[in-house]
């Protein structure tokens, strides 16, 4: 599917098109390769709606001058070149439509090319050599001493986690530190310098078991991406009361494995 920028070129060109034959853009002097022939060439794309709109567009994708499909250099003596002058003049109004058509052909194909390009740049194939933290991720948390986090604090629990390609995160889990009724997690994820790091900041809110919004919790922490499937991270957890007063700091660390 084209994007809209290309369906107004394409409208334009098509636009464009009658005033072109009529300036004479499509006989022999315009198509053939000289000075005299290019300069005759920029006179008619500048003339057209499509130089006011979207010429840097086409400029970027060719010169005007390569969607003139007769064009190639040949070797002929000079009363070839007046046989061949004088067989363009007498083409039939058919065979100038015919060339029209095919004209509009060439440069949709064109146009639609260079898009793709575009596009497959943004989108990297699933299978492609570049892994993303993108996707969804079975996790592991575990507490750890923040002095040493060698030191570990309680037991490992699990968690899931969403990283969207919007930049957002989202995660479910039951901490032992939290209430027993806590929302989802939901915050926010980037690329950090390196060759797969990332980080990530998300909160949730914490309630008692009546019901009572006790306070918030912030997780922050620091992604290495150790191969297409498997992360870990280090993370700052910060509990906060009703106000945002912090109540305390403490420290965790988290291995995940790719669910698919």
């Amino acid at each position: 599917m084209l994007s809209v920028r290309v369906i107004r070129v394409i409208r334009g060109l098509i636009e464009a098109l009658p005033l072109w034959e009529n300036q004479g853009c499509f006989n022999g002097s315009a198509t053939r390769r000289s000075p005299a022939a290019a300069v005759r060439r920029r006179q008619c794309f500048n003339a057209s709606s499509i130089s006011r709109g979207e010429s840097k567009f086409l400029h970027n994708l060719a010169p005007v001058s390569v969607l003139y499909i007769n064009e190639r250099p040949e070797m002929t003596t000079q009363n070839e070149e007046s046989n061949k002058a004088i067989t363009t003049k007498t083409k039939s109004t058919k065979g100038k439509k015919m060339k029209l058509k095919t004209l509009i052909a060439v440069i949709t194909l064109g146009l639609a090319a260079s898009t793709s390009l575009v596009w497959s740049v943004d989108r990297a194939p699933r299978d492609g050599a570049i892994p993303t933290i993108e996707g969804v991720w079975q996790v592991s948390r575990q507490g750890v001493d923040c002095n040493d986090p060698n030191q570990l604090r309680g037991t490992p629990f699990p968690a899931i986690m969403t990283f969207h390609r919007d930049g957002t995160v989202t995660g479910a889990t039951k901490s032992p530190v939290t209430g027993p009724f806590d929302t989802p997690e939901y915050g926010l994820w980037q690329r950090e310098p390196g060759s797969q790091n990332y980080s990530f900041r998300e909160m949730n809110y914490r309630y008692d078991g009546n019901g009572t919004f006790i306070g918030s919790l912030v997780i922050t922490a620091d992604v290495d991406l150790t191969d297409a499937n498997s992360f870990t991270y280090s993370a700052t957890i910060q509990l906060f009361d009703p106000n945002g007063n912090l109540l305390v700091t403490l420290c965790g660390r988290g291995t995940a494995t790719r669910f698919e």
